[in-house]
């Protein structure tokens, strides 16, 4: 059993704590967490311009807080999948500046919003390396649900996010990857404070400057890499244990191509990379 703190002071400060059981049955593979927490901000992203992020910024007081709790249930019957279940309680509040920049950011110029959140979440995981996979298949699925109908003036917006990617060995030194990347919105439009689309989580590679929100995004990525030299193993001189004293590297040459579309209703004025294709390459 673990009980977590977390205290964070300064221009964003964060208080939390969170009590888990990895495991509450005799096969051990159900856990349960509870979490609560706060946090306050002192500079609030109300909005998209040309692309680019626009802030609100207040060293005095914050722009926007929040107060959560959340009751986490994850299954893990098998080593390479994870399903987990989540509710959430979230009471946020933003200043009258942030409501009066943009009025859609909690919906007809809100000032507070308190409603319940519920998350499935699923993962298969079959990479054999996680920061650097060569071999191998992922995928995943979110399905999230803002506002149950339980309070008054709940959000009512289902996201679903989906992602695939599989890695292959195509000879000795040859490597190739593909993945594809979707988020679907459905019921009523999200507020600005849901918003999320490529340039976040998920962006197509040379557009990292920019963020381009929307109610839906698709996006597919590739590569091809070549082992310029195999996997070394070095020992570090001033360090004499084993386990941390030594290091291994391998160098690849990647070449990709990303091609990425979102797709927006309420912004696309002032946002031109919205409702068009964009692709990169490097």
């Amino acid at each position: 059993e673990l009980i977590r703190f977390k205290l964070q002071l300064g221009f964003t400060e964060q208080f939390a704590m969170q009590y888990q059981v990895p495991y509450i049955n005799k096969k051990q593979t159900l856990g349960v967490s509870v979490t609560a927490g706060y946090w306050g901000n002192h500079e609030v992203n109300y909005g998209t311009s040309m692309n680019k992020r626009l802030f609100l910024k207040n060293n005095d007081k914050y722009l926007r807080e929040e107060l959560y709790s959340r009751l986490t249930f994850t299954y893990r019957k098998e080593l390479y999948t994870t399903q987990l279940f989540e509710l959430q309680y979230i009471d946020g509040t933003i200043d009258d500046t942030v409501a009066f920049a943009s009025p859609d950011y909690f919906k007809n110029s809100n000032t507070k919003m308190k409603y319940f959140y519920l998350l499935y979440q699923f993962r298969h995981n079959k990479l054999d390396y996680r920061s650097y996979p060569l071999e191998g298949f992922y995928y995943g699925m979110d399905i999230i649900k803002y506002g149950l109908g339980i309070l008054p003036s709940e959000p009512n917006t289902l996201t679903a996010y989906f992602s695939i990617s599989k890695n292959h060995k195509i000879s000795e030194r040859f490597y190739f990857a593909n993945g594809a990347y979707m988020k679907l919105n459905f019921f009523r439009p999200p507020s600005y404070s849901f918003q999320r689309g490529l340039g976040y989580d998920d962006f197509v590679r040379g557009y990292e400057y920019y963020v381009i929100d929307g109610q839906h995004y698709g996006l597919l990525r590739s590569n091809l890499k070549y082992l310029l030299l195999k996997s070394n193993e070095e020992n570090v001189p001033l360090i004499k244990n084993e386990k941390f004293g030594k290091f291994f590297y391998s160098v690849y040459l990647n070449t990709f191509l990303d091609l990425g579309y979102v797709q927006d209703e309420l912004y696309s004025r002032e946002n031109p990379l919205t409702n068009s294709l964009m692709h990169g390459t490097g």
